[in-house]
């Protein structure tokens, strides 16, 4: 049987989704029908593909659980884990797609005890994360106040608007009765009430025992109630999207189920914390207080003066506990050039285990340490064994204190392009792929210089998962292109190393060159390094 040119996008769609986005949990034939369907009728319209995820609200209140009200590191790695999707639909199907989120806060606002404005700085926290990824206008944050229904209505007035525009009456007036005779309705009713006991805690402590339990009573309901009538809306105002949950369904064609992270779990960042895991190179999502109490140490991170995520390393010695848990982390961007700082109290390198610190350049592009005494015992184990990491950088105290490092993370730079840009820049398969030194599950951009650096011959390498490069001799449009692109300081991080810092640089995915901070750093000069400095 012939495939037509759409049932080629329809499948390489189709994968798309199956393999980096839904859980697929009790999945039925009828359930891939409906969503091969579904994909197949945006196709035949040359019509961009529409995903639609109610989620996103706010940061829950109880501060045994997240770190802070503002999003973090967690709804980062979700919405970027959306923008590649977003990336790669875009590079095999020309309409590519819009993928919508809406926020719920206002549909459950009256039961989680979470104020407006910290609903909206988090909602302006995400749009500024999706504009710094180059998405906005394909990743789109929705609420009511997009929707003329709602023009009458102040934002005060969302909550009870929704339940008296979409709401089931009949759902809400015979909400026992229907428990009572529905196990499954009976069983979210129950699972409500048990989340809620803990996610309010702090709000309920100040009730009695009788008092508490009626309160959770009316949450349950309210929040069902609540979710009906969202649903009744959704498919009103935008029944044309395939329908995503962050709540786990059956696979039916209804309710598409996913995952945040990549851990395969129905856990999400505004009721979690995220934590890297330095010795098994893995993020944790769990409670604030779980990563704190389990072992190892747990270091804060700080991104803008605001906690960010945790990272957790391992003492050697007994020794070592009170070192580390005196080390400062801060990040120049939401994910890479992480700085780990001794402070007032200069400490070993050898207190770090080689291994962790190698996890931690790869995850995170470079890693600055500073205030770190380096012993000569301990500078073999510096050349940290991965292919990835090959360029260690100390300051020498002779060196100029404007002296730095401009690096630029190239996988961010891959996922502010438009697919199909990146696409057309992948090109053909290159005769000369000797620079490629390793490759991650993402797409990276990789601009090298020839040998000969003052001629117009460049080697431009747009690296995929099949190894996809191409050589270019005259190339003045692409070669704009991207100076254009890596000139942009949403990708940059600009170092500012003082006397001592040792920077380690993850050179799969990080782009360096050396300057002077009160230089404009010309980015054309940028290139991979090829050996190690010491």
């Amino acid at each position: 049987m012939q495939h037509t040119k759409n049932d080629i996008y329809i499948e390489k769609i189709l994968r798309i989704l199956l393999d980096q986005l839904l859980s697929q949990t009790d999945a039925t034939p009828d359930g891939f029908t409906k969503l091969k369907e579904k994909i197949g009728s945006f196709v035949a319209a040359q019509n961009k593909v529409k995903l639609l995820l109610p989620a996103f609200p706010c940061k829950t209140n109880n501060s045994d659980k997240v770190l802070g009200k503002n999003p973090d590191i967690g709804e980062y790695l979700a919405l970027r884990k959306f923008v590649k999707i977003i990336r790669d639909i875009q590079a095999i199907y020309a309409p590519g797609v819009t993928f919508y989120i809406f926020s719920d806060y206002h549909t459950f606002s009256d039961y989680i005890s979470v104020n407006l404005k910290n609903h909206y700085d988090y909602s302006e926290g995400l749009k500024a994360m999706v504009e710094k990824m180059n998405c906005s206008n394909s990743l789109k944050i929705l609420n009511f106040e997009n929707f003329s229904e709602f023009d009458q209505l102040n934002e005060h007035e969302y909550f009870d608007g929704l339940r008296k525009i979409y709401g089931d009456k009949n759902y809400e007036y015979n909400f026992s009765k229907l428990r009572e005779n529905n196990k499954n309705m009976n069983s979210t009713y129950l699972g409500l009430k048990k989340f809620m006991s803990h996610d309010q805690k702090y709000v309920l402590s100040k009730l009695s025992n009788k008092a508490r339990q009626k309160r959770l009573s009316e949450i349950a309901k309210g929040m069902m109630v609540q979710g009906r009538a969202l649903d009744n809306f959704l498919k009103v105002k935008l029944e044309q999207c395939i329908r995503l949950s962050i709540h786990q369904h059956p696979m039916n064609g209804i309710k598409y189920s996913l995952f945040l992270f990549e851990e395969r779990q129905f856990k999400t960042p505004w009721h979690n914390t995220i934590m890297f895991d330095a010795e098994n190179r893995k993020f944790l999502i769990d409670s604030k207080v779980n990563h704190i109490n389990n072992k190892g140490i747990t270091i804060p991170v700080i991104f803008r003066d605001r906690l960010w995520c945790l990272i957790k390393l391992t003492a050697h010695t007994e020794d070592h506990i009170e070192q580390l848990k005196g080390i400062q982390a801060l990040l120049h961007h939401e994910k890479s050039g992480l700085i780990l700082d001794c402070c007032d109290q200069p400490c070993e390198i050898s207190i770090l285990h080689p291994q962790e610190l190698a996890n931690l350049t790869v995850e995170f592009g470079t890693v600055t340490l500073r205030n770190f005494i380096r012993s000569g015992s301990h500078s073999e184990k510096l050349s940290i064994k991965t292919q990835k990491i090959e360029n260690i950088s100390q300051i020498s105290p002779n060196a100029s204190s404007s002296l730095g490092k401009l690096t630029i993370d190239t996988t961010l730079a891959a996922l502010t392009l438009n697919g199909s840009e990146l696409e057309k820049l992948r090109g053909t398969e290159s005769q000369n792929s000797t620079n490629v030194q390793g490759l991650t599950k993402e797409n990276i951009v990789h601009l090298a210089l020839t040998e000969n650096h003052q001629s117009k011959n460049h080697k431009l390498q747009i690296i995929s998962d099949n190894e996809i490069s191409f050589l270019i001799d005259e190339i003045e449009h692409t070669d704009k292109r991207l100076l254009k692109l890596f000139n942009d300081p949403r990708i940059q991080t600009q170092h500012s190393l003082n006397s001592g810092d040792i920077l380690i640089i993850n050179n799969d995915t990080t782009l360096q060159r050396t300057v002077h901070l009160d230089d404009e750093a010309p980015t054309q000069n940028t290139k991979m390094p090829s050996s190690q400095t010491q």
